[in-house]
């Protein structure tokens, strides 16, 4: 049995391994997605929370997987509890990373969509990561994340474990 995890309850099972930075806010909410490999393992919801398959890397049924391996292009959106202005985006890839190739932040007050990052995507090492995707700090606040996946340009199930807002400094 791991141990209690300092956000959400969260049972790491190499805590370890996992050192939290209590400076980022992580997903709590499932709002859309494009396809899910299960409706339990392997959901959408797998990428809630603090991570509980990084550091390993492999294929886990507790991160997100798309419902075919190479199929398409897919998408998650993501909540987050509090609303603010960010300067980060950290995602927990977990099983052929390198498949994100757009982030979008929602400006919680008027509901338009802004590009964070964007650039092609192309496998990575075959390595679980932490990748910190940093930006000039937005001016508006954000509670919501989409994440664009190009599957097909990363062969075989991306996976995800995790996603993370880092807060601007005020």
């Amino acid at each position: 049995m791991g141990t209690l995890g300092p956000l959400n309850n969260v049972i790491f099972n190499n805590p370890e391994l996992f050192i939290y930075d209590r400076s980022s806010d992580f997903a709590t909410r499932v709002l859309d997605f494009s396809s899910q490999y299960g409706p339990t393992s392997w959901s959408a919801e797998q990428s809630l929370f603090a991570p509980n398959v990084f550091p390993n890397y492999g294929d886990n049924s507790k991160a997100w997987a798309s419902a075919t391996a190479d199929g398409q292009r897919e998408y998650l959106h993501l909540g987050f509890d509090t609303s603010m202005r960010i300067k980060a985006v950290r995602i927990f890839e977990t099983f052929n990373p390198g498949a994100i190739d757009t982030i979008y932040a929602k400006n919680s007050s008027t509901g338009n969509w802004v590009v964070l990052y964007q650039k092609a995507a192309k496998a990575e090492p075959p390595a679980s990561r932490e990748w910190r995707v940093d930006f000039k700090p937005t001016d508006f606040s954000v509670n919501e994340i989409r994440l664009a996946i190009n599957s097909p340009a990363v062969p075989g199930w991306n996976e995800i474990d995790a996603v993370a807002i880092v807060p601007a400094d005020p």
